[in-house]
């Protein structure tokens, strides 16, 4: 993945991507490039280390990784992104 690459992603790995500038939430796929002009990402990150017993402190977090789960099975239905790579438990 190059650097200018762009990445929807949960809270949870945002952190391990902070050197990068283009970073949104998941479940939102499009972005605003340096020219203002609407751009679909280049990857979606989804965790789910979260949905994993006891590794959440707030069920709040759990129903967002599964509706992040939703989206994502919704893409690749719809052929708009494929699996990359699966790294246990990050896809």
């Amino acid at each position: 993945m190059t650097q200018d690459a762009s990445f929807s992603t949960s809270g949870y790995i945002v952190s391990h991507l902070w050197g990068r500038r283009n970073i949104i939430g998941l479940e939102v796929m499009q972005m605003k490039d340096g020219e203002k002009k609407l751009v679909d990402v280049d990857y979606a990150l989804l965790d789910l280390w979260q949905l994993q017993q006891n590794n959440l402190k707030v069920p709040v977090d759990r129903g967002r990784v599964r509706g992040g789960v939703r989206f994502t099975d919704e893409a690749l239905r719809r052929g708009l992104y494929g699996i990359a790579e699966v790294l246990d438990p990050v896809v």
